[in-house]
């Protein structure tokens, strides 16, 4: 008897642990847990304002809660970071206007790929709005579309009665791929609005060319030569023939930088106006003399005042028109080109930097 007692109950423990439950109907949906059926009552959730929602400790993805005092009012349910309206699948609140035609910033204009961007960094972007009712709200943040790895947090403190700037923090580090602006999708009080932030993704486009159009052979050439670009270190100008000009000049036309002090980098250099991918740097030497004076500095590249790049010792290897001293192909993104003569030391000849052209190559980048 007791056998036959033990094992009807271990079959209704067995079919409790695997039925549907139903409260007003006998055959709950077999997709259900719990089936609540009635055409005269409904399901009320628990009621409590908007403090007591966002005070609940630890809550679950899923946990759904009818909100008293949020904007809107009704059920918001918490998606693993902050509660949501099932209505405006946004934070709790309300907006008459978003307008996101008035967006100001605060930063860098441009990000850089592979930069890691802080709350101290200061992006910022702030959107003007109307008609917020002065609750608190969650800080929700927006990913970055177009160009992934930034996020956009809403500042909550920036919602104020009425109308004002909502300040959106843009924190991250740009990953490779896509295309410049970073757009950031927002939805905020249920009205929606975009903004954007220009990101230098360093991806290179187009063919190499000469940089400075007048020194290009094809007619080509990214920028106008500026003469405030052009930059001596710890020397002095002798004869300032041109750079940039594709001309091979001779004697006192040709370009001349004298050594001040022994000891010391010296040497000349050239800032962009844009950032390149810079493929090639050589010189062109006199065509009547002195070739050795355009040996024994290196190239370096510079990006935003870092050094990317250093070229083995300069070397000619032979004299007379059209002659080149040797190629350096960094193949770095870069602003700025110097040819520095490192601690001091003279060139291939004496301590005079004395050739005809320096010709930096590259594709622009975006």
């Amino acid at each position: 008897m007791k056998r036959i007692l033990f094992l009807l109950f271990l079959c209704v423990a067995v079919h409790s642990l695997s039925a549907q439950r139903g409260i007003g109907t006998n055959n709950p949906e077999p997709s259900a847990i719990l089936d609540l059926t009635s055409t005269t009552q409904g399901f009320l959730p628990p009621r409590m304002t908007y403090v007591q929602m966002t005070g609940i400790v630890s809550p679950t993805a899923g946990l759904t809660v009818y909100c008293t005092d949020c904007e809107p009012v009704g059920v918001h349910y918490y998606d693993g970071s902050f509660f949501l309206s099932t209505q405006t699948r946004a934070t709790s609140g309300a907006l008459s206007t978003l307008d996101d035609t008035s967006v100001s910033y605060t930063g860098s204009s441009t990000l850089n790929l592979g930069v890691p961007y802080t709350s101290a960094d200061g992006l910022t972007a702030s959107i003007p709005y109307t008609g917020w009712g002065g609750n608190a709200h969650n800080p929700i943040a927006f990913n970055s579309t177009n160009v992934w790895g930034l996020t956009a947090t809403l500042d909550p403190s920036s919602l104020v009665a009425a109308s004002g700037n909502a300040i959106f923090n843009i924190t991250g580090t740009v990953v490779s791929g896509g295309t410049s602006p970073a757009l950031f999708n927002i939805n905020l009080g249920g009205k929606s609005a975009t903004f954007s932030k220009t990101v230098f993704t360093g991806t290179p486009f187009g063919t190499p060319e000469i940089i400075i159009k007048s020194q290009s052979t094809t007619g080509g050439g990214f920028e106008d030569y500026n003469s405030s670009n052009l930059a001596i270190y710890n020397a002095h100008f002798g004869f300032n023939g041109p750079l940039f000009n594709g001309v091979a000049e001779t004697g006192g036309s040709s370009f001349h930088v004298f050594r001040d002090v022994s000891g010391v980098d010296w040497g000349v250099g050239y800032s962009f106006a844009n950032p390149y991918y810079i493929t090639q740097i050589r010189i062109l030497i006199r065509p009547d003399c002195c070739a050795q004076r355009s040996a024994g500095g290196e190239f370096r590249v510079y990006r935003n005042g870092a050094l990317v790049a250093t070229s083995p010792i300069i070397t000619v290897t032979g004299t007379g028109t059209g002659v080149y001293t040797s190629i350096f192909a960094p193949n770095v993104i870069g602003d700025e080109v110097r040819l520095i003569l490192p601690n001091g030391v003279d060139t291939g000849q004496d301590q005079f930097l004395n050739f005809t052209e320096l010709e930096i190559s590259g594709q622009q980048v975006r």
